[in-house]
């Protein structure tokens, strides 16, 4: 089903202007929601098998969605608090530093396909595939479990009946807990203990944020040189970065330096850096009354009668 074929959601005229749903600061009427309605992915559309309560739902999202933002700003004052007014200036610094590089960079940075057939010529042996695994994932909601796979795994009973019998996983059934032939970076989760073991080994049982999981690697592929035409997009991308990295480091201490701080010198005498670390003879001195001081009880223990 594509959009061109979807249902619409029909809404007489004399009834689009009705009020659907209202709340503080404003309201939503028919006509609002068929834009909603119409705008949404076809997977989180309203079914027709869940009815009216189904829509209700939707307008309490877009409303929550809507509010929240304005609620916790003005009546719970989050911007009092200190870690999160640090985090929005960090925010705002990262938002005018990205407009500043799209607005003083990035389109003053250019390269031509001479210059990315010339890279490319020059560093051919560098440039390949990156390496891919196909991994068979065990998921399980507690590490006994996960332990009695990896224990049965070792002793060499097949691992693709241990994803059925053990897996959790609702999709373990038809994918064999298989990942298919994939880049590092498809399964964050398992892929920092996938991409360390080498082909065909079973991993130990290990915590991921939906349980316990165990990963056999099935099978590498080492990386792969690339041809030009493979590899000119990305190469280009790359050299664009780096130009585009060094001009904006470059305009930024020009900045820099145009910005003139000015420094009062004879107000800077007024003040005095007191120590915070005692000298060195201050040091030796307190170390030998220490040693001292010990001397004085070894003999003190040395004449206490038997």
């Amino acid at each position: 089903m594509t959009r061109d074929n979807a249902p619409k959601l029909e809404i007489p005229e004399q009834y689009q202007g009705m009020i659907l749903a209202q709340y503080a600061d404003g309201s939503y009427t028919l006509k609002d929601y068929m834009a909603i309605y119409d705008a949404i992915g076809l997977p989180e559309r309203p079914s027709r098998k869940l009815g009216k309560e189904a829509i209700v739902e939707s307008i309490h999202r877009r409303i929550w969605d809507a509010a929240l933002p304005t609620y916790v700003e003005k009546q719970l004052k989050v911007q009092d608090i200190p870690e999160v007014a640090k985090g929005l200036q960090a925010k705002k610094e990262m938002m005018l530093t990205w407009k500043f590089y799209e607005d003083q960079v990035k389109n003053e940075v250019s390269v031509s396909d001479l210059e990315v057939q010339d890279y490319y010529n020059a560093n051919q042996s560098e440039i390949s595939s990156p390496e891919r695994r196909e991994y068979a994932i065990i998921l399980v909601s507690d590490k006994a479990k996960a332990d009695q796979a990896v224990a049965l795994a070792r002793k060499g009973e097949d691992f693709a009946k241990l994803v059925r019998k053990f897996s959790e996983d609702p999709e373990a059934a038809q994918t064999g807990g298989k990942t298919g032939l994939v880049p590092k970076g498809n399964f964050p989760d398992y892929d920092e203990i996938a991409f360390t073991l080498p082909s065909g080994e079973v991993s130990d049982a290990f915590q991921v944020p939906r349980g316990w999981a165990v990963v056999k690697v099935e099978r590498i592929e080492a990386p792969q040189p690339l041809p030009y035409a493979s590899a000119a997009l990305s190469v280009k991308q790359k050299m664009q970065e780096d130009r585009a990295e060094k001009l904006l480091k470059e305009k930024l201490a020009k900045w820099r330096k145009d910005f003139a701080i000015k420094t009062n010198m004879r107000n800077l005498k007024k003040t005095e850096l007191s120590r915070t670390r005692p000298s060195d003879d201050v040091l030796q001195q307190k170390e030998r009354e220490r040693q001292m001081q010990e001397q004085r009880q070894m003999q003190q223990q040395l004449q206490m009668p038997q």
